[in-house]
């Protein structure tokens, strides 16, 4: 760190004779302050290092009291232990059946003929490495034998291409490997060759941009959808992508949008999301995809979603995870005061736990579930927020506080975020956090670890729309595989999209409609 102007002026005073008092008092609180920021970058630093990155908190241990002995009994039938997971009925299964030979079934002590009493079942997870099929089509052809005409047997089905080598089967293969288990194509690739398949990571490369550009019907479709729900949320995340023409990286993100769609009594609600890739991180990308749209956008406080809720007129909802967590870290760097908050911040959770519970066991429909959740914020969580407010401010009038400490930048996110963070109180769709959001974009963290870049902007883009078909498929947990082999082959400018989004198409699943895999 440089000598300051200050500095140097005060050491020519010192030495020449002028009192300093006031300005060594200055330059020391100085010191003292930067000092202490200096301090929390290397305890910050050192605890990325070193420790777990975990959320998680041990609540504070009180007393209980002194329990009444209890006595031995015997378990219940469903205690004595969990046993093995059995294999799912939908699964393909090869019965085997062995019988008693017909000379053994005569009892060795009476000479009577032995009676069937039943079967014993047992199963065995038979896991097959891939392997190819290669169907090979054979049209017969019959001619006339005065040269009229010639007929012959009906032609292969149509592929993804002209003359397609590969079945719409291999394309979603290839799309689930790279965007669904985050396989990078080289890795895919010498797995197949294990298995005497040949397919080049160019060529796949090249089926997954294919996929991207059949499915751009269904996203658009999806956006519509979306954007007719007036609550949403919205996150990015970085995904640095090769310039063209090979001319380095640049830093770019997917901007993710997120709706939770109420359905009939009983039923989960509907989760709909949809990626946008972009090389901006500014107020002019959720602009754009906003555009003319008027409801409530729920953000982790990123300023960049500032514009267009002042453009369009928007309720915007914040994230009470991320206030937790400046919390969390302070307590994590030793600041004891940030205890008592975390403790203050967990009964929101709690609080909302309960509630999910009371809709699931009575099997609400979504308007008995908002009117519960709108009883119970404006009782319950409005009395824990006013104790939240009431601590923020004992904390921030503190004698000492530094801004740029843990506590101080706690303390100032969640001040300023206080409007946003009240909006939940009066908005039963209104979530309490971003998390579910957060967790449809951390496989991309995951995914990074392995392929690092995306190889293009146009191959930036192929991966936001097969982040989006893939992400939307987890949260319905439907196969992605499954979802795409199919759609794949019925998608035309002349499909009712509408069938074919991930929701529609688990719809139809759950109704018992038949589901045509390609062969």
């Amino acid at each position: 760190m440089g000598v300051t102007s200050e500095e140097r002026d005060l050491r020519a005073r010192i030495e020449g004779g002028t009192p300093p008092s006031s300005d060594v008092s200055a330059l020391v609180e100085q010191l003292r302050v930067e000092n202490a920021a200096l301090r929390t970058i290397i305890e910050e630093l050192l605890h990325r290092i070193y420790h777990k990155k975990s959320e998680r908190v041990t609540p504070a241990v009180r007393p209980a009291p002194p329990a009444a002995p209890k006595t031995r009994t015997k378990p219940a039938a469903d205690e004595t232990g969990h046993g093995r997971a059995p294999f799912r009925d939908d699964l393909p299964r090869e019965t085997i059946v062995t019988d008693v030979p017909e000379e053994q079934r005569v009892c060795t002590t009476c000479a009577a003929a032995l009676l069937p009493i039943g079967v014993d079942v047992s199963e065995q997870g038979d896991l097959q490495p891939v392997r190819i099929i290669v169907r090979r089509y054979e049209r017969k052809k019959y001619a006339c034998p005065q040269g009229h005409e010639v007929q012959s047997g009906a032609a292969p089905p149509p592929g993804l291409v002209a003359r397609a080598k590969w079945t719409t089967n291999t394309y979603a293969f290839v799309v689930v490997a790279k965007f669904g288990d985050h396989l990078p194509l080289d890795r895919v690739e010498s797995m197949l060759q294990r298995q005497g398949i040949e397919l080049p990571k160019s060529t796949m490369a090249d089926m997954a941009a294919l996929v991207a550009e059949r499915i751009v019907p269904i996203l658009a479709e999806c956006k519509k959808e979306i954007l007719a729900h007036d609550h949403l949320q919205a996150d990015e995340t970085p995904l640095k992508t090769v310039l063209d023409g090979g001319r380095g990286t640049a830093q770019g993100y997917l901007w993710v949008y997120r709706a939770l769609c109420p359905q009939d009594r009983g039923q989960a609600p509907i989760e709909k999301l949809l990626m946008k890739f972009s090389f901006s991180r500014g107020h002019e990308v959720p602009l754009a995809f906003l555009a003319g749209w008027k409801g409530t956008l729920q953000t982790d406080g990123y300023q960049g979603y500032d514009q267009v809720v002042r453009t369009n007129g928007l309720r915007h909802a914040g994230c009470w995870s991320h206030a937790r967590r400046k919390w969390k870290k302070a307590l994590d760097l030793g600041v004891k005061d940030a205890e008592v908050m975390i403790d203050l911040l967990r009964r929101l959770w709690q609080i909302e736990a309960a509630v999910k519970t009371r809709i699931a066991a009575k099997k609400l429909d979504h308007v008995a579930a908002e009117e519960i959740r709108r009883r119970v914020r404006n009782r319950r969580s409005n009395s824990a927020v006013a104790r939240i407010r009431k601590e923020l401010d004992r904390i921030r009038a503190a004698p000492g506080l530094l801004p740029k400490s843990p506590l101080g930048k706690a303390a100032t996110y969640l001040h300023n975020q206080w409007a946003e963070l009240l909006v939940f109180l009066d908005d039963p769709q209104v979530e309490l956090d971003t998390n579910a959001i957060e967790r449809a974009i951390r496989p991309i963290a995951i995914g990074r670890r392995n392929w690092h870049v995306a190889g293009s902007p146009q191959g930036a883009e192929t991966a936001a729309a097969l982040f989006s078909i893939i992400g939307m498929c987890k949260a319905l947990d439907i196969d992605p595989h499954a979802y795409l082999a199919d759609v794949l082959e019925r998608v035309s400018p002349y499909a009712d999209l509408a069938a074919l989004t991930p929701w529609a198409w688990a719809r139809a699943r759950a109704a018992g409609a038949t589901i045509t895999l390609a062969s």
